[in-house]
C-alpha cells in the first residue's frame, strides 16, 4: 500500500471518508464539527491492527487501494505535505 498512496490519493481518501461520516452524523445532529484527518488517522490505526473481514471493511471505508503493507507512515507523510 505504501508505494500506492500519493498525496493526492491521501487527500481524496480523507475528504471522501470525511464526507461520508459528516453525512451520516449530520442526519441526527444540528450543529456538527468534525476533523476528517483526525477521524481518518484514528481509523487508519484500527486498520493497521485488523484482519480478515474487518480489514476489508476498513479498507473500503478508508478508500484504500488493494494491497498489503503499512498505511500510517505514507499517510502521515502525505498529510504533512
Amino acid at each position: 500500500v505504501s508505494a500506492l498512496i500519493s498525496t493526492a490519493q491521501s487527500a481524496e481518501a480523507v475528504n471522501s471518508m470525511g464526507l461520508k461520516v459528516y453525512q451520516s452524523l449530520s442526519a441526527s445532529e444540528k450543529n456538527l464539527t468534525i476533523s476528517p484527518a483526525s477521524v481518518y488517522t484514528a481509523l487508519a490505526l484500527t486498520f493497521e491492527g485488523s484482519q480478515g473481514e474487518t480489514k476489508k471493511s476498513a479498507r473500503r471505508l478508508l478508500n484504500l487501494p488493494p494491497g498489503e503493507g503499512p498505511l500510517l507512515p505514507p499517510l502521515l507523510k502525505s498529510l504533512q505535505n
